[in-house]
Parts: structure tokens; sequence; C-alpha cells
């Protein structure tokens, strides 16, 4: 810019020594000291002036030319988006058309990043249910004071356990897991989904590890309130606690299996092996997939272990470990079935004794016994061994994608009573192609529970309703599908095409 402004001003020193010259000439202008010099100093110094300016002004443009070839040409391979000077002034953006590079290392930054914090998640969950096992719950032993009541006594001791499930609570604020990388960071893993998937299940469990235990001191809160000694207060909270220690394992162990598989060379392996290493946690292998199935294994003994302890606290003799068993029925199905034949809602002293003294098949392994005596437990109105029956079977690897989903619907349906609004559940076993239910939207495994505002219970109420409504007049389905509600509508008066069962009792009928 400043070498344009000098050839201007160059050009008109020229332009009027020139000037000059000519009016000497004219003989208007006589000074000839401003002549001789003033004048051929202002056209000789212009020219010569103008003259280098040029040269120079050519030369800088080459240089500039020179300068962004050389910065075009050093351009690293790994930038995206470059920004130069221009010789106008402001900047010159270019972007480079390949962008799966940047993808594939925000990708990489963002892997590095979250698994270093799952690996700490991993620390502090394995502390967390080491210290927890350290702290199983405890008789109070002190002794009566001399005047102190009965019910004084009782109360000291209850204080004493509500310490203990203080000392948990504390236990778990002492070890958090953190999600706050993983939440800024898990939109830059859509460069690998299968990776993406796998740490999005490895954070849920993690997360639900320290729920677990929390749910033990749910427990230890209720427990308290029961008018129960002591002694009997430590025996039943030590089965509970045997329980949730167990299941805080396994969900550990399934967060592992799902981590692992996002590593790929030894030393993501051996940084893993490290961060797991705790009393009761070590691992024995070293590659990945060696690794998964090591703790697949381990997973599959737990929950062998899990269902060793629900049966012992159901099959118990001892006195202080009946009293777990809650008269109360509280499950809305079976007490319709009680109250309809003239039964009360609360087990008889007879009925009571029976359950207490009952003792469950632990040698039956075949799906379809199991299945019976599930059912048979049920309305019997001991739901806890219906839980430990269907448990069971899940555990068989031969069952078909049907029974998996019958019974993964039946217990939960045990587990959660009011999950069908008190309806015992009827589910969906086979629709058949292009019927009447396939078209209007039902699926298998869909679990139906009301019918135009009216609780069903059996698969022959179904085809009740529909068989009294005209062909003209919609029926509406309230149906439970993978925990969420669907209504679909559908014309009465014909056939539905599909089988359904109740779930707990099987007994599939085709409608």
């Amino acid at each position: 810019m400043l070498h344009k402004l000098l050839i201007w001003i160059a050009s008109i020193a020229s332009i009027l020594g020139l000037v000059l010259f000519l009016i000497e000439k004219s003989g208007k202008y006589e000074n000839k000291f401003t002549s001789s010099y003033l004048t051929w100093g202002l056209i000789i110094g212009g020219i010569l002036l103008g003259i280098f300016l040029a040269l120079t002004d050519k030369g800088v443009t080459e240089d500039h030319g020179k300068e962004r070839n050389v910065s075009l040409e050093n351009i690293s391979e790994s930038s995206d988006i470059i920004s130069i000077g221009s010789s106008e002034g402001g900047d010159i953006t270019i972007t480079k058309g390949d962008q799966s590079t940047s993808a594939s290392k925000r990708y990489l930054d963002a892997l590095k990043l979250i698994q270093k914090e799952a690996l700490e998640n991993f620390l502090s969950l394995t502390t967390l249910i080491e210290a927890f096992e350290n702290h199983p719950p405890q008789p109070f032993w002190d002794k009566r004071r001399p005047n102190e009541s009965e019910t004084a006594f009782q109360d000291r001791a209850k204080s004493f356990h509500k310490g203990y499930k203080d000392e948990v609570a504390h236990i778990i604020q002492k070890f958090p897991i953190s999600t706050e990388v993983y939440n800024s960071h898990q939109r830059e893993l859509v460069h690998r989904p299968e990776i993406a998937t796998k740490l999005k299940g490895t954070y849920s469990f993690q997360k639900q590890v320290p729920t677990s235990i929390n749910e033990y001191i749910e427990h230890l809160m209720k427990n308290i309130k029961f008018n129960i000694t002591d002694t009997e207060l430590a025996i039943i909270n030590s089965s509970v606690f045997n329980e949730k220690l167990i299941s805080a394992k396994i969900l550990l162990y399934r967060a592992a299996a799902q981590y692992i598989l996002t590593t790929n060379n030894d030393s993501d392996i051996e940084h893993f092996k490290e961060f797991f290493d705790a009393p009761g946690f070590s691992i024995a292998q070293s590659g990945s997939k060696e690794i998964w199935q090591e703790i697949n294994i381990i997973t599959a003994k737990l929950y062998e272990d899990n269902s060793k302890i629900i049966a012992n606290r159901l099959t118990t003799k001892k006195k202080s470990e009946q009293r777990e068993i809650d008269r109360l029925i509280k499950d809305p199905y079976l007490l319709m079935l009680r109250k309809s034949t003239g039964m009360q809602s609360t087990l008889s002293e007879g009925e009571a004794w029976a359950l207490k003294n009952k003792e469950l098949n632990e040698k039956e392994d075949v799906p379809d016994k199991l299945l019976s005596l599930a059912a048979f437990s049920y309305l019997e109105s001991d739901g806890r061994a219906s839980k430990y029956y269907f448990q069971k079977a899940l555990q068989n690897p031969n069952l078909s994608e049907l029974q998996r989903q019958f019974i993964s619907a039946s217990l939960k349906r045990v587990q959660e009573p009011d999950i069908f609004e008190g309806s015992i559940g009827v589910m969906i076993f086979d629709v058949v192609e292009e019927g009447v239910a396939d078209r209007a939207g039902l699926k298998q495994g869909d679990v139906i529970y009301k019918i135009n505002g009216v609780l069903i219970n059996e698969p022959l109420e179904i085809s009740s309703i529909i068989g009294k409504t005209s062909k003209d007049d919609d029926t509406l389905f309230e149906v439970k599908r993978k925990n969420k509600t669907k209504r679909i509508a559908i014309k009465g008066g014909r056939s539905l095409n599909f089988k359904a069962t109740q779930l707990i009792i099987l007994n599939a009928l085709q409608l």
C-alpha cells in the first residue's frame, strides 16, 4: 500500500517539474535558480523514484506469492481448516476435503478420556464393594442395664442397627462414580457405534452397583420397624446383605465384560487389570476375549450363589428366621382369588406354618417342571419361592426366545405385583402373520392387561369381550411392551389370530 502511495507522489513530482519547464519556455517564469534546480530536480527525481518504486513493488508481490505457496505446501496432513493472511488484509480460510480423519481423531481422543473415567469408576466400585463386604450386620450384644425395661433395651438395639445403616450409607458416599466425561464426549463415539454401545453398557452397570447397596439400606430401614429382637433383626439383615453383596458383584462384572470389549491392545488390557485389581476381583487371563470368557464364568457362579441364598432364606427352620414371612397378602390377583372363595386377605396360622416349613426343590433343573413349581408356589401365596424357580429356569442355556420372554415377564410380575394395575397379565405367545392382531400392531411378548378399561386376567376374558363386541365397534387394548404402555384398537366380532397365556400360570390358548 505504501509503495503505491510513493509511486503516485513520484509521478506527481515529475508532472509538476514538466509543467514548470513548459512555463519557463513560454517566458512567463524567469527565476533561473528555481528553474535550474527545482524544475529538473522534480523531473529527474520523480522519474528515478518512480522506476525504483515500481521495481521494488514487483519484488514484494513476488515474495508474497512465494510465501503463500510455501504456506500452502506446508499444510499439516492432520489439519482440516487453515487460515492464512491475504495481501489485502484479513484471512483466507481453506477447508481440506477429508473430514473422516478429524472424526477418527475426535473419536480416539474421546475414547481415551472416557476409558480413563470408566477405569477410575472400576477402582471406586471395587473399593466400595470391598468396604461393604467388610461391614456385615452384627447383633446387638450389649447387656440390659439395671432396671431397664425390655422395650427400652430393644430401642437401644434398634438405635444400634440404625447406626449400622448410617455406616453403610457413609461408605457409599466415600466412593462415588463419575459420568461427567462420558456425558460430555459420548457424541464423538458415533464414529464406532459398536464401541459406543459397549461403553454405554459399562456405565449403565456401573451406576447400578451403588444402587444395589442402597437397596440394602432401604431393607434395613424397613426391617428396623419390625417388632422383633435384635438377634432376629441381625439374621434377617444378614440374608439380605449377602444377596445385595452378590448382586453388586454381578453388576460390576457385567460392567467389566462390556468394558473389556472396548480395548484392543495389551497395554489397555493391563491397564484395566490394574484398576480392577482388588481383593476378590483379580483377573487371571490376559487377552480381551479370554478375560471376557473368565468374567462370564465368574458371573454365572455368582448367579448360582445368589439362588442358593434365596433358597436358604426360604428353607430355614429356625424360628428367628421364619419371622421374615409376611402373612399379609399384597398381590391384587391373589387377593381377588381368595376373596372369591371366602378366604381372608391374611394367611391363616396353618398356611403361614406350612409356608415357613416348606422346602424348595433345589435338585430340579428342567425348565417346564420349574415353571410348574413356580406356578403352584405362587398360588400358595409364596411369591419368593416362585422367584427362586423362575430365576433358576432362566439360567438354562437351552431356553427358546419365547420361553425366556415368558419367564422374564412372569418373574417381573412376581416382583412387582402392581405393574399391571392389579391384573396378572396375559402374554401374547404367537401372532399369525397378517392376521387381525398382527395388522392391528400386537406383537409376540406383549402383555395385555386391560380392554375397554376392564382388567384382564385370563385369555378367555379377551375372547368373551371380542365376541360380544360388534364388528363395527372398536375394542381398546392396553398392553405393556418393554415397560411402555401401548393402546391398540381392534374391531370386535372376529378371531384375533394369536395364542395367549396368563403370566406365571402357563396355559396357552388360541384366540
